[in-house]
């Protein structure tokens, strides 16, 4: 068999000399040279434009040192929590109306709930002192000021003080137990603690006192609201630190029917 070899065989023939023009790469115009030397800008620093050094800005005396923050100052008030001055112990104005003091109701909230969740059984014997005074006063607010009746009573809260600043430690020490400006006029009795102490009642061996919540002791009790007892007798008082507060003085309780009293929080025995 014959093979023909004749050369129109398109695959065997040269490509036309237009078709190699067309294959050469182009030579790029002047205006697209590409060149690998690196410019002179870039390379010598002499072409370079210095920058300015800024001078760095003054360090001011405060930022050389942690800042140290003093909570402590001249006057007690909220929020609790800071350590703050120790308030008066004695009333250092000229109003002499209730000699005996006038007790904060934000002092009297704190110290039933922190004292009444511990487990020592003086605490609990002062909390039944305390809710003994709260229920003169039925439903209160942290703001009002609470008329304190005796001398009784006021080393009864001195004590109770005392007690509740030994169990929070040193960030309780400022807080405020009376109203600033109506602290008790004197302390007649130096012993006063001891006195107080003495008048602590005595609990059966098997005790229980149930947490005081403000909510329940001094707002609502289970679906009925507690009212309040007493009488307000100066409302809007300005104490010294700027704070308008109600002066209330507690109703006459018999101690005898106090438990009774189905929205007196008592305590519980087994």
């Amino acid at each position: 068999m014959d093979l023909d070899y004749s050369p129109d065989d398109v695959e065997m023939q040269d490509p036309p000399p237009e078709a190699l023009s067309r294959l050469r790469p182009r030579k790029p115009p002047s205006s697209q040279a590409v060149t690998t030397e690196e410019s002179p800008f870039w390379t010598d620093p002499s072409h370079r434009t210095p920058v300015p050094e800024r001078p760095a800005p003054p360090v001011s005396s405060s930022l050389k040192q942690p800042m140290k923050l003093d909570p402590r100052n001249n006057h007690v008030g909220q929020p609790p929590g800071f350590v703050r001055g120790t308030a008066p112990l004695v009333r250092e104005t000229g109003e002499e109306r209730w000699k005996d003091g006038v007790l904060s109701g934000s002092a009297l909230i704190r110290m039933l709930e922190d004292l009444s969740r511990d487990t020592k059984r003086e605490h609990w014997q002062i909390c039944v002192l305390l809710d003994g005074f709260a229920a003169k006063f039925g439903r209160f607010h942290n703001s009002d000021g609470l008329i304190v009746a005796d001398k009784y009573e006021t080393y009864m809260l001195m004590l109770a003080r005392k007690l509740w600043v030994d169990e929070k430690g040193e960030f309780a020490g400022g807080d405020v137990l009376w109203v600033p400006g109506l602290e008790p006029r004197a302390i007649t009795d130096p012993n006063w603690e001891a006195s107080a102490r003495l008048s602590l009642p005595d609990l059966p061996i098997k005790h229980y006192q149930p947490p005081w919540l403000a909510a329940e002791n001094q707002y609502m009790h289970r679906v009925m609201q507690r009212p309040q007892k007493g009488e307000i007798v100066y409302k809007g008082w300005v104490d010294d630190m700027k704070q308008e507060r109600d002066i209330r003085e507690g109703e006459k309780i018999d101690q005898d029917t106090l438990s009774d009293d189905p929205l007196v929080s008592t305590s519980n025995t087994e």
